[in-house]
């Protein structure tokens, strides 16, 4: 039976519970702890032990050169991206909440909704063996003039014709009046790496 060991830092819980085999590994289970110490946990099915896959607030604070203070990641689920060999990439959204005292990473749109919103529909692809890589959504949406804010689900497509073809949808409120703000993006994410 699994146990937060750290439950004051947790608002939510687990989100995307998933089961993972990494090559060369026993099965576990895979999940995103949403909270101001948020992560990315491996989950041993038979003890029920954590083991940290990836500190999410140490990821962005560095590649964006500034201080996150909650984080939001895997808002429905992880979604398997077929590779070529080797097992499956998973697609993660997330989003996260810069404090306004932090500095504003150049580029990025950052939302005084709460305590100040990254807003530039980010998202990870965790390649087998738990290597991750740190992506945005650049889709713009004329009708709301911005982007989708939250990459909050995403879907392989299951065209034939569209073998490399991911589709995205996202939006997230957080508590503020908005109307027109949902968006579905159709890109290409190459499984072959």
């Amino acid at each position: 039976m699994y146990t937060n060991p750290s439950p004051h830092y947790s608002q939510t819980g687990l989100r995307g519970l998933t089961t993972v085999t990494d090559p060369g590994k026993q099965e576990f289970l895979l999940a995103a702890v949403e909270s101001n110490a948020s992560r990315i946990v491996r989950i041993d099915p038979s003890t029920g032990a954590e083991t940290i896959d990836l500190d999410l607030a140490h990821l962005l604070d560095t590649a964006w050169g500034t201080r996150v203070s909650y984080v939001i990641a895997t808002y429905n689920d992880m979604t398997r991206l077929p590779r070529t060999s080797g097992g499956d990439d998973l697609l993660i959204g997330l989003e996260a909440f810069i404090p306004p005292a932090s500095p504003r990473p150049p580029g990025h749109t950052v939302h005084d909704v709460v305590h100040g919103l990254e807003a530039g529909a980010w998202f990870l692809i965790r390649h087998p063996g738990g290597q991750y890589e740190l992506r945005q959504v650049t889709a713009r949406f004329p009708k709301i003039g911005q982007n989708l804010v939250a990459a909050r689900t995403f879907a392989v497509s299951p065209f034939p014709a569209e073998a490399k073809v991911v589709y995205v949808g996202g939006y997230d409120a957080n508590d503020a009046p908005a109307h027109d703000t949902a968006g579905i993006a159709r890109g290409i994410i190459d499984p072959a790496r």
